[in-house]
């Protein structure tokens, strides 16, 4: 007989009332787009989004996943396979992604949600979610839905003010109960805040720096603390939880080890992708994600898709890594190149170690808006003009940084470049520059069939065409012929600034601040659109990168894998 230590542990209503009220006090920043549930024109994994899932709110358990509900959508861990599985957001078809209850009925084989804005439900045979709004049930926006219960034939929904509504087990329209109807359908198996009154803790050991200790708290080398917001046990003696900030735990009740288990963006905000043999690489802006204990912190994200291991890296933890405002990656050889708001930070991957390049070191300016390379010189966008640098000198005492096109570049605000053979192209706040590398001379390009005297964003180049990107349109040139593209190819409705453009042999892609994700298929010479309605997280797309069949997206939400080249899909 196994012998397990316990300690009484009660949740504080005070705590949970408050920990609810900060996950409703906003409206959710789509108001204008109801998402009714997974878009017919997909299939379920056709649009895959990630976020930052480290502030737990509840937990559920199903066949064959433990589901997670974070302030970034559902997480869900696959206990057969010992592996995380794709999330579900509003991508995959949920209202939106801050997940206030999370529940599995083993009857019906359904999993329901509460989230800030509805009460969904997720059928396993068909793979669909489906919506229906708090304001359609008579539900108050600021009133969250903190347990889901399951009687005989209804599914309870007990809100945070102790008001109760109901629905069919097998789903439809949600209407108020009494506690008279729980009694009458009962007895009612509850996930959520309910089935959390108390709970005991074994007294468990940490590795890697982590205490936990008997009040529900646990606490990593640097101090800080999380609490424990979920948990449910298997059968297998394992118990899952989930903290306020630290993400998710596994605990063996028999051998009384927990073992952290991260999962999920550091930080939401994704404008900086790079992709290396071995996994994919994240960063962005920091911003507060709406989260109180989560001001200040970001990061840069590792995903080793071999491994399935997620490792973050924080400027506020290392001294050459200046910061975690980073506005490109790129990986060259065994190092990661930050370009960011305060000059080059360069990792080191194998071993770890980040140094740093600034205006110290012969920058024209701290913000650096982009990096390109050619065999072992790096070139800088900048917002002070173009640099170019020796990588063979970049860790010695003798630098050598070079400033290009001074007289015309001179404190002009550089955003984008690409190499194509001999030439660099640059998007420049007074238009598209255009310098020659052996002869060291360069100009503004100007040609009434491009992009004369307008403010140049961002720059793609395929083969012998170089695509441009300014704060209403694209424009295509054949570098060939030093031709202009006409119309379709030339897009200038698209009235959204166009951050990131990526060009392929069957498509060219539009990344826009605002008006989602654009694209032309060159065989039937069309434009498309996909937004939020389609699986974008947010139609603010700031980056994209291929991989394969799929492209990553990134925005201020989180980042987005969609997998474009699906041959039984018909755009």
């Amino acid at each position: 007989m196994i012998r397990v230590k316990v300690w009484k542990y009660r949740i504080s209503w005070l705590f949970a009332l408050c920990l609810l009220s900060s996950m409703v006090s906003g409206q959710d920043k789509h108001d204008e787009v109801r998402i009714r549930g997974t878009n017919p024109g997909f299939r379920q994994g056709d649009w895959i989004s990630y976020t930052m899932t480290r502030f737990v709110t509840s937990a559920g358990i199903g066949p064959n996943y433990v589901y997670f509900g974070t302030t970034g959508g559902i997480i869900r861990y696959d206990y057969f396979a010992n592996q995380w599985d794709y999330p579900f957001t509003t991508s995959s078809g949920l209202a939106d992604n801050y997940v206030t209850a999370v529940a599995f009925d083993m009857t019906t084989n359904i999993l329901w949600c509460g989230t800030r804005t509805a009460i969904s439900n997720y059928q396993e045979s068909s793979q669909r979610w489906s919506n229906t709004f708090k304001d359609e049930s008579g539900i108050s926006p600021y009133d969250a839905i903190v347990s889901i219960g399951f009687g005989r034939t209804s599914a309870f929904f007990e809100t945070s003010s102790g008001l109760m509504y109901r629905s069919d087990r097998y789903g439809g329209p949600i209407f108020i109960a009494s506690r008279a109807d729980v009694l009458k359908d009962g007895p009612v198996s509850w996930n959520g805040w309910r089935s959390l009154r108390s709970f005991n803790f074994p007294n468990y050991h940490m590795t890697n720096g982590y205490l936990f200790s008997i009040d529900g708290y646990v606490q990593d080398t640097r101090l800080r603390r999380a609490k424990v917001t979920a948990m449910i046990n298997d059968k297998w003696l394992n118990s899952w939880m989930g903290t306020w900030g630290f993400g998710v735990m596994r605990g063996d009740l028999r051998s009384e080890f927990l073992t952290m288990m991260p999962y999920g963006l550091y930080s939401p905000h994704v404008r900086a992708i790079a992709i290396d043999e071995n996994g994919v690489w994240f960063a962005g802006k920091n911003e507060n994600p709406g989260v109180s204990e989560d001001i200040g912190r970001a990061g840069v994200t590792y995903w080793n898709q071999v491994s399935g291991e997620w490792r973050y890296y924080e400027s506020k933890f290392d001294l050459n890594l200046l910061t975690d405002n980073i506005n490109r990656l790129h990986v060259y050889g065994d190092s990661l190149f930050c370009a960011t708001r305060f000059g080059v930070n360069i990792l080191d991957i194998s071993e770890g170690d980040w140094y740093r390049l600034t205006t110290a070191d012969g920058l024209l300016d701290d913000n650096v808006n982009d990096l390109v390379f050619s065999d072992n010189t790096l070139y800088l966008a900048t917002n002070a003009g173009l640099n170019r640098i020796d990588l063979q000198r970049s860790r010695s005492d003798s630098l050598r940084t070079q400033n290009l096109a001074p007289k015309d570049l001179n404190l002009v605000r550089v955003f984008d470049i690409v190499l194509h053979e001999n030439f660099l192209w640059a998007a420049t706040e007074f238009g598209l520059y255009l310098y020659e590398i052996d002869s060291n001379r360069g100009a503004f390009v100007e040609s009434a069939d491009g992009p004369v005297g307008e403010v140049v964003i961002s720059l793609g180049v395929f083969e012998h065409e170089l695509w441009v990107g300014t704060v209403n349109a694209v424009y295509g040139l054949d570098l060939k012929n030093n031709k202009w593209l006409d119309q379709p190819e030339k897009n200038l409705s698209i009235n959204y600034p166009v951050r990131s453009l990526l060009a392929t042999a069957g498509q060219v892609w539009a990344g826009t601040d605002g008006g989602g994700l654009f694209r032309l298929n060159r065989e039937t010479r069309d434009w498309i659109r996909y937004t939020r309605e389609d699986g974008l997280l947010n139609n603010h797309v700031l980056e994209i990168r291929r991989d394969g069949d799929y492209l990553w997206l990134g925005s201020p939400e989180g980042v987005t894998l969609f997998f474009w080249n699906d041959p039984n899909r018909i755009d």
